[in-house]
């Protein structure tokens, strides 16, 4: 054989063998880390519809639920606020805390939240500020 057969014939070799390979080694990241990569868990979340009243106009509010904030709500924003929010699936009550801040000698006033999971029973809880009216920071812990 010829110098040039040679390298013809390894030419076609190193051809069939090594394009099939560049498809193979550069796949889409996405692609091969879903393929390779351990099952990932799907996390269930529980669509809920969460309703804030409160009495007076507040400066400014905040709803928080572990430790992330929901809403911060705007001083002009009229009572009721709604919102929906998603909590785990398999929870078994909601903590969420709540600031709200009235201008100063403000008179008593009153927080209702209520929050409606979706296939589970409604629960409400009301708090008031108490004689000085202007702040209320209180955790409202409902349980199902």
């Amino acid at each position: 054989m010829t110098p040039l057969t040679r390298f013809l014939l390894t030419l076609v070799g190193v051809l069939l063998a090594g394009v099939p390979l560049v498809y193979l080694t550069m796949a889409p990241r996405g692609r091969e880390t879903h393929e390779q990569g351990a099952p990932q868990q799907q996390t269930q979340s529980l669509r809920t519809f969460l309703t804030l009243r409160y009495t007076g106009s507040p400066h400014s509010a905040t709803l928080r639920h572990e430790d992330e904030v929901i809403a911060e709500i705007a001083p002009a924003t009229t009572s009721p606020y709604e919102c929906f929010i998603d909590l785990p699936a398999d929870t078994k009550s909601a903590d969420i805390e709540v600031e709200i801040h009235w201008p100063e000698n403000s008179p008593e006033n009153a927080v209702t939240l209520t929050l409606e999971p979706q296939g589970r029973p409604t629960r409400t809880e009301t708090q008031w500020t108490g004689s000085n009216g202007s702040l209320l920071h209180s955790i409202f812990s409902l349980t199902w």
